[in-house]
Protein backbone atom coordinates (compact mmCIF):
# COMPACT_ATOMS: atom_id res chain seq x y z
CA UNK A 1 0.00 0.00 0.00
CA UNK A 2 3.19 2.30 0.82
CA UNK A 3 4.10 2.27 -2.77
CA UNK A 4 0.75 2.87 -4.40
CA UNK A 5 0.25 5.83 -1.32
CA UNK A 6 3.56 7.84 -2.49
CA UNK A 7 2.59 6.86 -6.55
CA UNK A 8 -0.75 9.14 -5.85
CA UNK A 9 0.47 11.43 -3.45
CA UNK A 10 3.47 12.44 -3.78
CA UNK A 11 4.10 15.26 -1.81
CA UNK A 12 1.49 14.26 0.94
CA UNK A 13 2.52 13.12 4.83
CA UNK A 14 3.80 9.60 4.98
CA UNK A 15 1.75 6.70 6.25
CA UNK A 16 3.56 4.51 9.08
CA UNK A 17 2.58 1.63 10.95
CA UNK A 18 1.40 2.00 14.66
CA UNK A 19 -0.12 -1.29 15.64
CA UNK A 20 -0.24 -4.38 14.25
CA UNK A 21 -0.76 -7.38 17.02
CA UNK A 22 -2.25 -6.62 20.62
CA UNK A 23 -2.15 -8.98 23.02
CA UNK A 24 -5.09 -9.59 25.40
CA UNK A 25 -3.55 -7.70 28.21
CA UNK A 26 -3.10 -4.57 25.92
CA UNK A 27 -6.39 -5.07 24.60
CA UNK A 28 -7.84 -4.87 27.87
CA UNK A 29 -5.76 -1.74 28.74
CA UNK A 30 -7.39 0.15 25.97
CA UNK A 31 -11.15 -1.19 26.70
CA UNK A 32 -10.44 0.36 30.66
CA UNK A 33 -8.90 3.33 28.54
CA UNK A 34 -12.03 3.91 27.02
CA UNK A 35 -10.02 3.84 23.61
CA UNK A 36 -11.31 0.21 22.26
CA UNK A 37 -14.90 -0.89 22.34
CA UNK A 38 -13.64 -5.04 21.62
CA UNK A 39 -12.81 -7.02 24.72
CA UNK A 40 -9.80 -9.09 24.32
CA UNK A 41 -10.19 -11.98 21.60
CA UNK A 42 -12.48 -9.69 19.78
CA UNK A 43 -10.11 -7.44 17.83
CA UNK A 44 -8.89 -8.15 14.73
CA UNK A 45 -5.94 -6.60 16.24
CA UNK A 46 -6.14 -9.73 18.77
CA UNK A 47 -5.12 -12.80 15.72
CA UNK A 48 -1.53 -13.38 15.65
CA UNK A 49 -0.56 -12.93 12.78
CA UNK A 50 -2.75 -9.97 12.99
CA UNK A 51 -5.67 -9.29 10.56
CA UNK A 52 -5.46 -5.76 11.74
CA UNK A 53 -3.76 -2.39 11.60
CA UNK A 54 -3.28 1.17 12.34
CA UNK A 55 -1.22 3.84 10.97
CA UNK A 56 -0.11 7.60 11.47
CA UNK A 57 1.21 9.51 8.93
CA UNK A 58 4.73 11.41 9.62
CA UNK A 59 4.97 15.59 8.21
CA UNK A 60 8.48 15.60 8.95
CA UNK A 61 11.14 12.66 8.52
CA UNK A 62 14.80 12.67 9.43
CA UNK A 63 16.98 10.28 9.23
CA UNK A 64 14.34 7.79 8.54
CA UNK A 65 12.25 8.37 11.37
CA UNK A 66 9.20 10.51 12.23
CA UNK A 67 9.55 13.56 14.04
CA UNK A 68 6.20 15.20 13.38
CA UNK A 69 2.98 13.99 13.01
CA UNK A 70 -0.39 15.13 11.47
CA UNK A 71 -4.07 13.60 12.50
CA UNK A 72 -5.59 15.83 9.74
CA UNK A 73 -8.54 13.48 8.83
CA UNK A 74 -8.43 13.70 5.38
CA UNK A 75 -5.48 11.58 5.24
CA UNK A 76 -7.06 8.98 6.82
CA UNK A 77 -10.11 9.05 4.03
CA UNK A 78 -7.33 8.94 1.04
CA UNK A 79 -5.53 6.08 3.12
CA UNK A 80 -9.30 4.49 3.56
CA UNK A 81 -10.17 4.73 -0.10
CA UNK A 82 -6.85 3.33 -0.97
CA UNK A 83 -7.31 0.31 1.30
CA UNK A 84 -10.49 -0.24 0.25
CA UNK A 85 -9.44 -0.17 -3.15
CA UNK A 86 -7.18 -3.40 -1.88
CA UNK A 87 -10.66 -5.11 -0.80
CA UNK A 88 -9.64 -4.20 3.04
CA UNK A 89 -12.51 -2.71 5.23
CA UNK A 90 -11.49 1.04 6.59
CA UNK A 91 -13.13 1.83 10.23
CA UNK A 92 -13.29 5.32 9.31
CA UNK A 93 -16.58 4.18 7.92
CA UNK A 94 -18.05 2.84 10.77
CA UNK A 95 -21.21 4.03 12.20
CA UNK A 96 -20.56 2.86 15.66
CA UNK A 97 -16.97 4.11 16.35
CA UNK A 98 -15.35 5.99 13.75
CA UNK A 99 -11.40 5.55 14.06
CA UNK A 100 -9.84 6.39 10.94
CA UNK A 101 -6.34 4.93 11.74
CA UNK A 102 -7.95 1.47 11.44
CA UNK A 103 -7.57 -1.30 8.13
CA UNK A 104 -8.71 -4.57 8.76
CA UNK A 105 -9.15 -7.66 6.41
CA UNK A 106 -13.28 -8.30 5.73
CA UNK A 107 -13.82 -9.95 8.15
CA UNK A 108 -15.42 -10.20 12.06
CA UNK A 109 -13.37 -11.35 14.59
CA UNK A 110 -15.58 -14.90 15.01
CA UNK A 111 -14.52 -15.29 11.84
CA UNK A 112 -10.97 -15.39 12.48
CA UNK A 113 -11.89 -17.39 15.76
CA UNK A 114 -13.45 -19.92 13.30
CA UNK A 115 -10.32 -20.28 11.16
CA UNK A 116 -12.52 -18.36 8.07
CA UNK A 117 -9.79 -15.89 6.93
CA UNK A 118 -10.31 -14.69 3.43
CA UNK A 119 -7.44 -14.54 1.22
CA UNK A 120 -4.78 -11.52 1.26
CA UNK A 121 -5.50 -9.05 -1.52
CA UNK A 122 -2.53 -8.99 -4.12
CA UNK A 123 0.26 -6.62 -3.04
CA UNK A 124 3.30 -6.19 -4.64
CA UNK A 125 5.62 -8.66 -2.86
CA UNK A 126 8.37 -6.08 -2.68
CA UNK A 127 6.35 -4.31 -0.11
CA UNK A 128 8.49 -4.17 2.95
CA UNK A 129 6.31 -3.52 6.73
CA UNK A 130 7.97 -2.33 9.45
CA UNK A 131 6.17 -1.65 13.12
CA UNK A 132 5.62 1.48 14.93
CA UNK A 133 4.45 1.41 18.63
CA UNK A 134 3.04 4.44 19.87
CA UNK A 135 2.90 5.64 23.38
CA UNK A 136 3.26 9.20 23.72
CA UNK A 137 4.13 12.96 22.10
CA UNK A 138 6.43 12.58 19.64
CA UNK A 139 10.15 11.24 20.83
CA UNK A 140 10.74 8.21 18.56
CA UNK A 141 13.57 5.81 19.17
CA UNK A 142 14.28 2.47 17.23
CA UNK A 143 13.81 -0.75 19.31
CA UNK A 144 14.55 -4.15 17.86
CA UNK A 145 13.22 -3.02 14.25
CA UNK A 146 10.24 -1.10 15.59
CA UNK A 147 10.10 2.88 15.88
CA UNK A 148 8.97 3.91 18.71
CA UNK A 149 7.17 6.98 19.69
CA UNK A 150 7.23 8.25 23.29
CA UNK A 151 5.95 10.51 25.48
CA UNK A 152 8.34 13.39 26.27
Amino acid sequence: MSKEWARRYPDAPVPFLTQTYRDPALQAQLVAEGKSKAQPGQSLHNFAPALAFDVAFAVNIVNGKPTMLTWDFVWFERWGELAESLGLVWGGRWQHLVDGPHVQMPMTWQDAKAGRIPSLPNLPSTQRVSSVIIKGDFDVVEDDGALVVTSR
